[in-house]
């Protein structure tokens, strides 16, 4: 378990979620979760104004109406992002549709969770599935603010003569501190970059190189 707490804001109208989530959170052994609770916008704007969340998972229905998407509202709206940037947010919803999904990717969720089956509307362990899902994200953005600071703050002082003059103004990937395919664009580097390198364990850096 990581010793670093990692800061969860749980928001959903209804009580025994809110508990069900807050306990599998709190007895995860991949990282140490401090977690806390709203049941509205009103009380989330005012959590995220005094604590710096890392992970917020947000009910689409906030009021019992199916037809009231003031989760997705919350997100669009900007509150979440503007308090919580880096924040992992995850959408979760008792009545999941194809086109609610796209919304909730659309204004920035990280995933989309449904509360039950579609099909039968049977209950799922879907709170173990969230928890999964922010903890995946996390180490994810951990290990890509590693490369970013290794890249930056070691590699890229040592071999910036290099890349000026090999790659001017193109787009290059980095991986294991070395330049692994370059192009003009972003749509010619990904073209170069072989499947391998796109979806292994360790992605790629990008990385622009700006001709002074």
């Amino acid at each position: 378990m990581s010793k670093i707490t990692t800061k969860v804001l749980i928001i959903d109208d209804d009580e025994a979620p809110r508990i069900n989530l807050r306990s599998v959170f709190e007895s995860s052994r991949r990282r140490k979760y401090e977690v806390a609770t709203t049941k509205d916008a009103t009380e989330a704007e005012s959590a995220v104004q005094s604590v710096q969340f890392d992970v917020i998972v947000v009910d689409i229905m906030l009021t019992g109406n199916p037809t009231n998407e003031v989760g997705i509202e919350l997100l669009s709206e900007g509150m979440l992002f503007a308090s919580c940037p880096k924040a992992v947010k995850i959408v979760i919803t008792a009545y999941p549709t194809y086109e609610r999904c796209v919304r909730a990717m659309r204004v920035g969720a990280w995933d989309f969770i449904p509360k039950v089956n579609a099909q039968s509307l049977k209950p799922l362990l879907w709170e173990s599935k969230v928890v999964v899902s922010a903890s995946d994200r996390l180490d994810e953005l951990e290990a890509e603010a590693k490369q970013e600071a290794l890249v930056f703050e070691e590699w890229l002082p040592k071999h910036e003569g290099m890349l000026l003059d090999k790659y001017p103004n193109q787009y290059i990937a980095i991986r294991d501190e070395h330049v692994i395919s370059s192009g003009g664009s972003m749509i010619s580097l990904g073209a170069a970059l072989r499947q391998s390198w796109k979806h292994g364990d360790k992605k790629p850096f990008i990385l622009f190189v700006a001709k002074k």
